[in-house]
């Protein structure tokens, strides 16, 4: 954020430092995708980020994740996060499998975060994939949901 505050920035970014600066992250093979991205929405969007869904998942390599993302972080949106882990947490927690389809994950994260700051949640439940409820080796009796969680119950 500092080297690239603005798009306007990152449009002009050289290729191999951008790629120094994102290995890191893991992503240093998405760097052609961020600067062609960073292009158009420079030159098609006057260099501001859209704020409307549609208009964010007609961009190349967004989809609903990354949408909701920018919506949340950026525009102050109260948006789901679903992504492989919540899913998961979320099929777990309702419906005792490893997986439902984003849209129903979304509905039902939806519906809890009416009763809290869907900001929160998602980061509360990412911390939970990420330290109890994970993919290969949930840790069921620490897990704080554990009394509800449908999976839990299923494997007792």
């Amino acid at each position: 954020m500092k080297k690239y505050p603005h798009v306007q920035a990152l449009a002009k970014a050289e290729r191999r430092s951008l790629q120094h600066l994102l290995n890191p992250l893991g992503i240093k093979s998405r760097v052609s995708d961020l600067l062609g991205l960073a292009k158009r929405i420079e030159k098609e969007e006057c260099g501001e980020i859209p704020s409307s869904y549609g208009k964010l998942v007609k961009l190349p390599g967004v989809g609903r994740y990354i949408a909701n993302s920018v919506l949340v972080k950026a525009y102050g949106e109260k948006l789901p996060l679903v992504d492989s882990n919540v899913n998961r947490v979320l099929s777990r927690l309702f419906q005792a499998s490893s997986h439902i389809n984003d849209e129903n994950a979304e509905r039902l994260f939806m519906s809890v975060a009416k009763y809290v700051d869907p900001v929160r949640l998602n980061y509360a439940v990412i911390d939970l994939a990420h330290t109890i409820c994970t993919y290969a080796t949930p840790r069921c009796p620490s897990c704080p949901l554990g009394r509800s969680c449908r999976y839990a119950l299923s494997r007792d």
